[in-house]
Protein backbone atom coordinates (compact mmCIF):
# COMPACT_ATOMS: atom_id res chain seq x y z
CA UNK A 1 0.00 0.00 0.00
CA UNK A 2 3.15 2.13 0.20
CA UNK A 3 3.66 1.74 -3.83
CA UNK A 4 0.31 2.78 -4.29
CA UNK A 5 0.29 6.07 -1.82
CA UNK A 6 -2.32 4.99 0.56
CA UNK A 7 -0.82 4.67 3.82
CA UNK A 8 2.71 6.36 5.21
CA UNK A 9 4.81 6.14 8.32
CA UNK A 10 5.50 8.55 10.48
CA UNK A 11 9.07 8.92 10.68
CA UNK A 12 9.04 9.71 14.45
CA UNK A 13 6.77 7.22 16.18
CA UNK A 14 7.02 4.35 13.21
CA UNK A 15 3.34 4.78 13.04
CA UNK A 16 1.26 3.98 10.18
CA UNK A 17 -1.09 6.45 8.99
CA UNK A 18 -4.09 6.87 6.08
CA UNK A 19 -4.01 9.58 3.68
CA UNK A 20 -7.07 11.44 4.02
CA UNK A 21 -8.27 10.97 0.40
CA UNK A 22 -8.45 7.09 0.93
CA UNK A 23 -10.22 7.56 3.57
CA UNK A 24 -13.34 9.25 2.34
CA UNK A 25 -13.04 7.38 -1.05
CA UNK A 26 -14.00 4.33 1.80
CA UNK A 27 -10.89 2.23 0.97
CA UNK A 28 -8.94 2.44 3.86
CA UNK A 29 -10.03 3.14 7.65
CA UNK A 30 -8.17 4.28 10.54
CA UNK A 31 -9.02 2.69 14.08
CA UNK A 32 -7.41 3.50 17.47
CA UNK A 33 -7.72 1.39 20.65
CA UNK A 34 -6.27 0.91 24.10
CA UNK A 35 -4.38 -1.57 25.35
CA UNK A 36 -3.79 -2.19 28.96
CA UNK A 37 -0.38 -2.76 30.20
CA UNK A 38 1.16 -3.68 33.47
CA UNK A 39 2.80 -0.40 33.89
CA UNK A 40 -0.84 1.63 32.35
CA UNK A 41 -2.78 1.93 28.99
CA UNK A 42 -1.33 3.08 25.75
CA UNK A 43 -3.02 4.15 22.59
CA UNK A 44 -2.56 2.08 19.59
CA UNK A 45 -3.79 2.89 16.49
CA UNK A 46 -4.09 0.35 13.34
CA UNK A 47 -5.11 0.52 9.57
CA UNK A 48 -7.21 -2.05 8.00
CA UNK A 49 -8.55 -1.99 4.23
CA UNK A 50 -12.01 -2.46 3.84
CA UNK A 51 -13.76 -4.88 1.14
CA UNK A 52 -13.82 -1.94 -1.26
CA UNK A 53 -10.25 -0.73 -0.84
CA UNK A 54 -9.39 -5.12 -0.95
CA UNK A 55 -11.44 -4.91 -4.59
CA UNK A 56 -9.84 -1.79 -5.73
CA UNK A 57 -6.34 -2.93 -4.88
CA UNK A 58 -6.98 -6.15 -6.28
CA UNK A 59 -8.19 -4.63 -9.52
CA UNK A 60 -4.54 -2.59 -9.94
CA UNK A 61 -2.39 -5.66 -9.63
CA UNK A 62 -4.21 -7.31 -11.80
CA UNK A 63 -3.97 -4.30 -14.01
CA UNK A 64 -0.32 -4.49 -13.65
CA UNK A 65 -0.02 -8.08 -14.46
CA UNK A 66 0.98 -8.89 -10.61
CA UNK A 67 -1.82 -11.00 -10.00
CA UNK A 68 -3.18 -13.65 -12.17
CA UNK A 69 -7.10 -13.50 -12.27
CA UNK A 70 -8.76 -17.07 -12.48
CA UNK A 71 -12.30 -18.05 -13.82
CA UNK A 72 -14.65 -19.06 -11.54
CA UNK A 73 -16.72 -21.75 -12.61
CA UNK A 74 -20.31 -20.62 -12.75
CA UNK A 75 -23.20 -23.17 -11.03
CA UNK A 76 -25.26 -24.61 -13.77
Amino acid sequence: MYEHNWIYQNPKTKGKFVYQDKVNEGLLIHTSFAQCHAYGYSVRNQVRITARGLAKLTEKEIQNGDVRAKRLKQAP
